[in-house]
């Protein structure tokens, strides 16, 4: 199995790896808030000396259910950390052919490793390596495009919606099998 491969899979793990996480956001929501905190579930997380942090799961599981803030946020670092991974996948290919789809996830990277905001310093790069998805679409919704005028917009629940990166990583995973790779 060559490197392409791998990156399809991981694409397509990435993409569906999303469902999964809000499946599991999903159980927490049937957490009963009037019952009280059980104590005794203690989940540990440990450091790289074998030490750790322990803690009690019941009162971590209702934090997720009763504050908003922190469900965005487990939203955020999951789709952020799946566009990180998957991008540095695609640099260590340079990005294959750069095709659109793959161009668009490079653009999306890089805005959330840029503090969730476009970053479009050479809009003449577009023209040449345009980033949308339009050419591999399942979906009824308007294409995703890179554009100059998104320079310092936010990405994340502004531009694009959760299921919009799900559509954007099984596309790259089908872009990527259908180049055989």
């Amino acid at each position: 199995m060559n490197h392409d491969q791998t990156i399809s899979r991981l694409a397509h793990r990435l993409g569906t790896g999303y469902f999964v996480h809000t499946s599991i956001l999903e159980v927490l929501d049937t957490v009963d808030l009037a019952q009280p905190i059980d104590w005794t579930k203690e989940s540990q997380a440990f450091r790289k000396d074998g030490s750790f942090h322990r803690f009690a799961a019941d009162h971590y599981f209702r934090e997720a259910v009763a504050d908003e803030a922190t469900r965005l946020d487990l939203d955020r670092v999951w789709i952020a950390g799946a566009l990180l991974q998957l991008g540095d996948a695609l640099d260590r290919i340079e990005y294959y052919d750069r095709a659109p789809i793959l161009e668009l996830v490079r653009h999306l990277r890089n805005a959330v490793a840029h503090g969730n905001r476009f970053r479009i310093n050479k809009a003449e790069v577009l023209d040449k390596f345009p980033a949308h998805n339009r050419d591999l679409r399942w979906h009824d919704g308007p294409a995703i495009e890179i554009v100059a005028a998104l320079h310092d917009q936010p990405l994340m629940f502004d531009f694009m919606n959760p299921a919009d990166f799900v559509d954007v990583f099984l596309a790259v995973a089908e872009y990527l099998r259908l180049c055989g790779m």
